[in-house]
Formats: structure tokens, C-alpha cells, sequence
């Protein structure tokens, strides 16, 4: 019984090391995935296209999986590309993290925008 236990508990041991390490290549490919499929969906729901900092936020804390952290600066600019603004989003991110950039038209044909973003384990 106690063999078993201790087996038990080894194996949930290692298992755990393995999914949060962050120098671990399964990991790096699971947050590039996860900050990509973030802002696509942000995109897709036109979230990003208002501009609103507290409806980007709520929306990411609704689709952010919870051991995954986000931070982002999106820009906003003309179509002669301009720098009109820009907001940020959570800039608490851990040392070791994976960063992206999604480049989007907004609704009007006057703007477009960047969201560069980083994603790490909590």
C-alpha cells in the first residue's frame, strides 16, 4: 500500500515538472498556441476592434486558461501608418515567456492594428 502511494506520487510528481516547465519545447509550442488562438478569437469576436482596455481584459480573463498568464501592447494606426494610440494590457509576465505579434484591420478602413503580446506560466 504504502509502495504504491509513494509510486503514486512520483508519477503525479514528474508529470507536473514536465507540463510547467518552461524550457520544455512542448511547453514553448502550447503558449505560442495559446496567445495565438487568444487574439484570433479576440479578432474574430471584434473585441480588439473597440479599442476598450476593461472589454479586452475581461474578455481574455473569459478564454485565458488558468495556469497561463498575458500581457499585451496593442497599437493603433492610420492606413499611412501613423501611431493614433495604443493601450496596455497586464504588464505582470514572468521572466521566461513566449511573445507573438497579430497584425488586424479594424471595421472602418481608416485603421489597422498590432497586438504584440507575451505568454507565460503562472
Amino acid at each position: 500500500m504504502t509502495v504504491g502511494l509513494v509510486i503514486m506520487l512520483s508519477i503525479i510528481a514528474i508529470s507536473t515538472g514536465f507540463f510547467i516547465l518552461p524550457d520544455n519545447s512542448l511547453n514553448q509550442i502550447q503558449l505560442r498556441r495559446i496567445g495565438s488562438d487568444i487574439f484570433a478569437s479576440l479578432d474574430y469576436e471584434n473585441v480588439l476592434d473597440t479599442f476598450d482596455k476593461a472589454a479586452i481584459e475581461g474578455n481574455i480573463s473569459l478564454i485565458l486558461p488558468f495556469n497561463t498568464n498575458v500581457s499585451a501592447v496593442i497599437k493603433k494606426f492610420s492606413t499611412n501608418g501613423d501611431l493614433l494610440d495604443q493601450i496596455q494590457i497586464n504588464s505582470d509576465i514572468r521572466d521566461k515567456f513566449i511573445s507573438g505579434k497579430r497584425v488586424f484591420a479594424g471595421n472602418a478602413a481608416t485603421n489597422f492594428y498590432v497586438a504584440e503580446y507575451k505568454v507565460s506560466f503562472r
